[in-house]
């Protein structure tokens, strides 16, 4: 589990790679990521949080701001949810480009 003190809201700032590959019956609540920079054009399934959430995993309360490029199967958030994975009071504020053809 990764969250803020109870009645913070905190700030990961400048991040250049995905915080996770796969977050798996964990929960991330309550953290930021901002001015996120993923410049990865021969990557597939970029995504700032992380590529995958299942099992139960839950983001909640969590905004992303930035820029993320990747081939194919780009996200501002998470690329796949499954396995009863949740997103709640979630944003994103910026830009995805995607450079492949998928």
């Amino acid at each position: 589990t990764l969250k803020s003190v109870e009645g913070k809201h905190y700030t990961i700032h400048n991040t250049e790679r995905p915080l996770f590959q796969n977050i798996i019956g964990g929960t991330v609540t309550k953290v930021n990521l901002g001015n996120v920079n993923i410049n990865m054009p021969w990557a597939d399934r970029i995504a700032p949080i992380a590529d995958t959430i299942k099992g139960g995993a839950k983001i909640e309360d969590v905004k992303v701001t930035g820029n993320v490029l990747g081939r194919n199967w780009v996200s501002g958030f998470i690329d796949k949810i499954d396995n009863q994975g949740t997103l709640r009071n979630v944003a994103f504020i910026g830009n995805v480009t995607s450079v492949g053809d998928g």
